[in-house]
């Protein structure tokens, strides 16, 4: 998908908090970790996918329902 399939962003920059929605793609503005909740992303079986390294423009697709990210970190969520 094309980021103008995508109606609307939020940048996540506050760790103290997950952020929730439908999102349809998570970008890594800087070198970040990650905690998603997914519909179709699973890691051992689990929705819940927990500290997940991306390096910088890194990037993961799927239908996601909260982003958290880690202190001092920042990424692009876009809604679908």
């Amino acid at each position: 998908m094309a980021y103008s399939d995508y109606p609307a962003a939020i940048i996540i920059t506050d760790h103290t908090q997950a952020y929730t929605g439908r999102f349809g793609k998570v970008v890594a503005l800087k070198d970040s970790t990650v905690t998603l909740v997914s519909e179709n992303v699973t890691k051992n079986g689990s929705a819940t996918i927990s500290s997940v390294p991306l390096n910088a423009t890194a990037e993961i697709c799927g239908v996601i329902t909260s982003v958290t990210v880690a202190s001092g970190d920042a990424v692009i969520a876009y809604r679908i």
